[in-house]
């Protein structure tokens, strides 16, 4: 079917306008967060906020005011559980990955890269990203809670403040 009615056009363009700017105002609300690199947390918000205005969008039941009561409930969530995670570490590795090192002083975690489905080609195009050529120049390459690789040169290894927590 082509066209269905002018109320059902009408309905979506209301629902969208009004779900984009409540959506505009929570995310500049909730703070930069909301946009920064994300981790699982992040991104099953993200996706779950989309999906909610899909649905307002496409679906005639759903009122405006229950999109805007889920946006609020979803980014309050989020808020809540990055300050909890910011005051505890314990919390902030329960809803979060610890960081996991992939490769280490010349050899390769094949049991974390299985794991964390990284392959060697992408250790190396993480190393090459930074300008170094060779992994001898490498100390560590850690998988971060967002899912970049992070490269460690060789010589920086000092008393290593940030690789606290860093596991494998």
């Amino acid at each position: 079917m082509l066209f269905n009615s002018w109320a059902a056009v009408e309905h979506t363009a209301v629902v969208a306008l009004i779900g984009y700017v409540a959506l505009v105002a929570f995310v500049r609300i909730s703070g930069n967060r909301t946009l920064s690199h994300m981790n699982a947390f992040d991104f099953i918000i993200s996706v779950t906020l989309g999906s909610m205005l899909a649905r307002a969008l496409l679906a005639q039941n759903n009122s405006i005011v229950q999109l805007v009561v889920g946006f609020i409930v979803l980014l309050g969530a989020q808020a809540l559980v990055a300050k909890a995670g910011a005051r505890s570490l314990r919390f902030h590795y329960l809803v979060t990955p610890k960081p996991k090192r992939v490769y280490a002083a010349g050899g390769f975690n094949l049991v974390v890269m299985r794991r964390q489905g990284i392959g060697e080609p992408e250790i190396r195009a993480a190393v090459r990203a930074v300008g170094l050529r060779d992994l001898k120049d490498v100390d560590s390459v850690v998988l971060e809670t967002q899912g970049q690789l992070s490269v460690v040169w060789r010589g920086n290894e000092g008393d290593e403040p940030s690789m606290k927590g860093v596991t494998g």
